[in-house]
């Protein structure tokens, strides 16, 4: 008993160690030009909220936004929950790029502890642990995720507690709760956690209800569900119900709106780009044959060996009872996650939009994989012994680190692409242009306000650096809208946008994502409608005044109830 104490709190030193390294790397790297879009989004929600405006922001950019005829529009695209959470940090006294990586940060380190504490209550061998959690915390991906601002670390932290409270030989009604709260509070940071309801709900169908033995087990198991789910089926019922309210339809995000599947093999190939994008583990990466290529080859063919000549030699060495039902439980909820999840994103990518098969979408996922793994590993390797087990486990270290290699190589790549992305400097730059005896920057923030936004390209990040309401045009994948000279005028009568603002070095009117932008293509050609008036003109940035039109119909300015 002393032993597995020791090794389990040795299990736990070193994994808080992972976790303080991952989070001192993280905030070395953390910057505000590293910041995502979506980023934007999720800290002007935070704003408002902080204002006292509910969830609404006053960065316009989707379809959905511009249903309302109002600066702040209500929040659609994305749930509430982690912009409370920035917001908190805000109240603080942290900026938005502190804001940002204090959530992210968070986030990604208290999962890698609730993957470990899963893990030890699967009952599994201290070193697997420590490889399992190591996998998390080398997960490139998941770094880039937290450098850009996004919400994946902390709802992968979320659903990661509700597991770890029911992975228990016979979970009480108060982890039942507690599973049910972790699991609406993810539900309210991605509209994703729909997938990790229905895997609780079949979790629940074969643990509780199937499972379930002696008197009154029928009654037990809806009374345990009542438990499980009266949180989570609340926070989906005023989430979606405020969607249906406000737009007409339960999905608040661009991809429900403009739909452009993809099926065949069209499915399959961007589904392997994911996965390939997740691990690292492409043909490219194969075929230049390095050093992590061979380690992995290795690992495979040791592991395959040993597979093979354990078939004659095992002998079952089953857990301690309480941690094999502990480990079904952990088992079918992360089994059934992983397979809901698969099958909502082949359906969602196939009916709505590919864009929902990406590796950053992947990541989430990644812990309840290592779960399964890991775990199946585990009993398997306590069913062999002597040389057979030593050499599988050198296979599994070898295996772990070819993906490692790969992982150092993804890593190189997307910090690069973070790295070369110039659009945080080229718009700092940009808003230090003499104006009038000021910035350009200040000559916007004394002139822009809710009565009177600019429109920009690129509207988000403009957003981050100039702290003034903006909008913007999205692009062609995220957009049913043609942004043309008409709707300047819209957006000038309904909004009281007197400035447009673009970055012509930021803006590539031959890619086609730009294809519906064609106020900003045409300015990209250096075709400016008369109704532009220049204020200012580089080779960095432009700012024009919008001339009122007195004549004219009245264009529409709200139309909530009207679906595209």
């Amino acid at each position: 008993m002393n032993g597995a104490r020791a090794s389990t709190a040795w299990v736990w030193a070193v994994s808080a160690l992972a976790a303080a390294g991952a989070a001192f790397g993280l905030f070395r790297l953390h910057d505000l030009a590293f910041l995502d879009s979506d980023a934007a989004q999720y800290l002007s929600t935070a704003r408002n909220l902080l204002a006292g405006h509910g969830a609404s922001t006053d960065v316009l950019y989707y379809d959905e936004h511009y249903r309302f005829g109002t600066v702040p529009a209500p929040q659609t695209v994305f749930p509430p929950g982690l912009p409370l959470i920035l917001a908190a940090a805000l109240a603080l006294g942290a900026d938005p790029a502190q804001a940002s990586a204090l959530a992210g940060v968070a986030g990604f380190c208290v999962a890698g502890l609730l993957l470990a504490a899963c893990l030890v209550r699967l009952g599994v061998t201290p070193w697997l642990v420590l490889l399992g959690v190591g996998t998390w915390f080398t997960l490139a991906l998941a770094w880039i995720n937290v450098l850009e601002g996004r919400s994946e670390a902390v709802y992968t932290a979320m659903t990661l507690a509700s597991a770890a409270a029911l992975v228990a030989p016979s979970p009480g009604r108060a982890r039942l709760l507690a599973a049910g709260f972790f699991a609406a509070a993810a539900l309210t940071i991605r509209y994703q956690a729909v997938f990790f309801l229905g895997a609780l709900a079949l979790w629940w169908f074969v643990v509780l209800l199937l499972r379930a033995e002696g008197p009154g087990r029928f009654r037990r198991a809806v009374t345990d569900g009542l438990a499980l789910f009266v949180l989570p089926v609340g926070a989906a019922l005023f989430i979606f119900g405020r969607n249906v309210v406000l737009l007409g339809a339960a999905g608040g995000g661009p991809l429900d709106t403009v739909q452009s599947g993809i099926g065949g093999i069209d499915l399959l190939r961007t589904g392997w780009w994911a996965l390939s994008d997740l691990t690292g583990v492409s043909r490219r990466w194969v075929a230049e044959a390095g050093i992590g290529v061979w380690l992995l080859a290795a690992g495979l063919l040791l592991l395959s060996a040993s597979a093979v000549f354990a078939l004659r030699a095992r002998r079952p060495m089953p857990a301690r009872p309480e941690a094999a039902h502990a480990r079904w439980s952990g088992l079918s909820l992360s089994v059934a996650y992983l397979a809901v999840s698969a099958a909502g994103l082949a359906l969602l990518a196939a009916t709505r939009a590919g864009a929902y098969l990406q590796g950053r979408f992947l990541v989430p996922f990644a812990p309840f994989a290592v779960i399964v793994w890991v775990a199946l590993l585990d009993s398997w390797l306590r069913g062999v012994k002597g040389h057979i087990r030593m050499a599988a486990a050198i296979a599994v270290v070898l295996l772990h680190a070819g993906l490692l290699v790969a992982q150092v190589s993804v890593a190189d790549r997307r910090l690069g692409d973070l790295r070369s992305d110039r659009r945080i400097d080229v718009i700092r730059a940009a808003l230090n242009t003499p104006v009038d005896g000021h910035t350009l920057k200040d000559y916007l923030q004394q002139r822009v306000a809710a009565r009177s936004p600019a429109f920009a390209e690129p509207a988000q990040h403009v957003w981050l650096l100039l702290d003034r309401p903006v909008l913007g045009a999205a692009a062609a994948g995220f957009s049913a809208t043609r942004w043309t000279a008409g709707d300047l005028r819209r957006l000038q009568y309904c909004y009281g946008v007197e400035f447009l603002l673009f970055f012509p070095p930021l803006f590539d009117p031959a890619l086609a994502h730009n294809a519906n932008r064609e106020i900003f293509a045409d300015l990209a050609r250096g075709e400016v409608a008369s109704s532009l008036q220049t204020v200012v003109r580089t080779a960095q940035v432009e700012l024009y005044r919008l001339e009122r039109e007195e004549q004219g119909a009245q264009p529409e300015c709200s139309a909530a109830k009207r679906t595209h």
